[in-house]
This record gives C-alpha cells, structure tokens and sequence, in this order.
C-alpha cells in the first residue's frame, strides 16, 4: 500500500469512527494501514477533535493533545482494541484495506479546511 492509499484509507477510518463516536488503539488503525502503532499519527494529520478518536491502549487518551482539540464525548465512548473488531466495525474482510468503497474519501472541502486549520496553527505557533 502506498503511503497516499493509506492516508486515503486513515481519512476513512477516522470518518467512521467519527460518525460513530467510537475510539479505537493506534495498535488496531496500524494494524489495518498495515504500518506500527508509533508510526500511526503520520497518517491522521494535524490534532484536532476528528483524530482524536484514536488512542493508546493504556491510557485510553490519544497522545499529546490539549483539552480543546479533543472530540466531545471522547471519554465516554467505546474503545476498538484489536484489529479484528476494528475490521469488523469497518465492514472488511481479513485483507482487504477498504479503499474504493463510496466513503473512501473526504470531501475536497474538508481536507481544504484541515489543511488551512494546520496552516494556522503552525503560524500561530502551536506545536503538532
């Protein structure tokens, strides 16, 4: 999978887990993108409350963000521990990465958004 496909494939799962207000481990989505769970965060993009939605297993938090770029309803909802309940709660079949599906994608206006709330953050001077 090419690093563009599982940017593609991050973007879908976080819409789902976000539509469904369900967490899930970077252990489970790097599982699924196929890379570790440390090398997750380069796929969800800039923190914001729609990234939010995948945490570490221990802390069942994700890393590093602020109380404001946290979703609402963060900590009262499930948690997706493994990567067969996270296939599962996608709808794939063992293999299959789910690109191609009707919702593979964000609209070109969200990812215009995302990329100008980055863009201001790091000219504000916010960290990752």
């Amino acid at each position: 999978m090419t690093p563009d496909e599982r940017r593609a494939l991050a973007d879908k799962i976080l819409c789902d887990l976000n539509t469904r207000k369900t967490r899930a481990t970077y252990g489970a989505v790097g599982c699924i993108l196929g890379v570790p769970a440390r090398a997750v965060y380069h796929y969800l993009g800039c923190r914001r409350p729609k990234a939010s939605w995948v945490v570490r297993q221990d802390t069942e938090m994700p890393t590093g963000y602020k109380r404001w770029q946290l979703a609402e309803g963060l900590c009262h909802s499930p948690i997706i521990k493994s990567c067969s309940e996270l296939r599962e709660f996608l709808g794939l079949a063992a293999g299959q990465h789910g690109l191609g599906r009707a919702r593979s994608l964000a609209p070109d206006r969200e990812r215009h958004v995302i990329k100008s709330y980055c863009t201001l953050r790091k000219r504000l001077g916010c960290r990752r």
